[in-house]
């Protein structure tokens, strides 16, 4: 039986950490995710050290090591900054585990790069297969802008057929500036997720979710010596935090669901080809009021003030000065 080492026992320790705020998060397919993503990062990381170790020497292997640690540490500052409530933490967990960023991203999007010609030396535009170029066209002519994403300005390349001395422009120049718009189309582009997935996603934004799968599980804790309770996952917050309320997380799933466009595969009717058909949703109209009340509100708070909310200037009564 192998003892294990100090260094090993605290990667172990800090492993058994993170996926404890895994099970913490307020989505339950965050959860999954994420427990699945770490764990995954962790397993590959070791089998990485013992290749590293066995090929380039001992010295490297934990070079590599501590640099491994100090992320695993910073992903578990992040995950327990996403369960106390800040924004900016729980919306980039959201956003891996709908696949807006992150591997499932990048996943998402190998059914449309791989029946795709345009990568490689010989860059080819018209190569796009038809999915990607029909996501291309929906995202550019979609009205607004994302904050996920910057805007896709244009799908097609505007590449001078002269360069500034007059001459025709190199052909290696012509094939750099291609995937070099490529690679920021790319970027970009916000995959398409299955239509069952961003139907949830809607039913969650409106409030319309199945309420146990967003109950969160209790959180445990020890006791110290004067008998109180306390967390062993306390660390010093940053920004601010937040309740997690039923409203505040339809706010976050509202950004989500506007950002992820679903894909159906449709039958043509007059054609017997398939016909593939994105669909984003806008569901800022849907959405309940923040504020409801029965009672009618006093006009009188609204003296004073013109249609923008400014103050009145008071006119002043001119006077005469008095004479002698």
């Amino acid at each position: 039986m192998s003892r294990t080492t100090p260094k090993e026992a605290r990667v172990l320790h800090l492993l058994r950490a993170i996926l404890r705020e895994c099970t913490y998060l307020p989505d339950y397919q965050a959860r999954n995710y994420m427990w699945n993503q770490c764990l995954h990062r962790f397993k590959a990381r070791k089998d990485d050290d013992r290749d590293i170790a066995f090929s380039t020497g001992k010295q490297s292997a934990e070079v590599r090591g501590r640099r491994a640690v100090s992320k695993a540490k910073d992903a578990l500052k992040d995950l327990q900054r996403a369960n106390a409530g800040h924004k900016r933490h729980l919306t980039k967990v959201l956003e891996m585990t709908y696949g807006r960023t992150g591997k499932r991203r990048h996943r998402l999007l190998e059914a449309f790069t791989k029946s795709s010609t345009a990568t490689g030396s010989e860059f080819d535009w018209a190569g796009l297969s038809p999915e990607l170029s029909d996501l291309l066209s929906s995202q550019w002519s979609r009205p607004g802008t994302s904050p996920i994403r910057p805007a896709v300005k244009k799908v097609s390349l505007d590449i001078p057929a002269k360069n500034s001395w007059g001459r025709p422009m190199p052909q290696k120049r012509v094939n750099n500036k291609k995937r070099r718009i490529y690679g920021e189309v790319m970027d970009r582009v916000l995959p398409p997720v299955p239509y069952d997935e961003q139907k949830r996603l809607r039913h969650l934004a409106l409030g319309q979710g199945d309420a146990a799968k967003l109950s969160r599980p209790r959180r445990r804790g020890s006791r110290n010596e004067r008998g109180m309770r306390t967390h062993t996952t306390q660390t010093k917050m940053i920004s601010r935090p937040h309740a997690l309320t039923s409203r505040y997380m339809r706010r976050r799933y509202t950004n989500i669901v506007m950002n992820t466009p679903a894909l159906k595969a449709t039958e043509a009717k007059l054609k017997n080809e398939a016909q593939w058909k994105i669909e984003w949703t806008d569901i800022r109209k849907e959405c309940e009021v923040a504020m409801k009340t029965g009672k009618q509100l006093p006009l009188a708070m609204f003296e004073g003030v013109d249609a923008k909310g400014k103050l009145l200037s008071k006119s002043i009564p001119q006077t005469t000065p008095p004479t002698q």
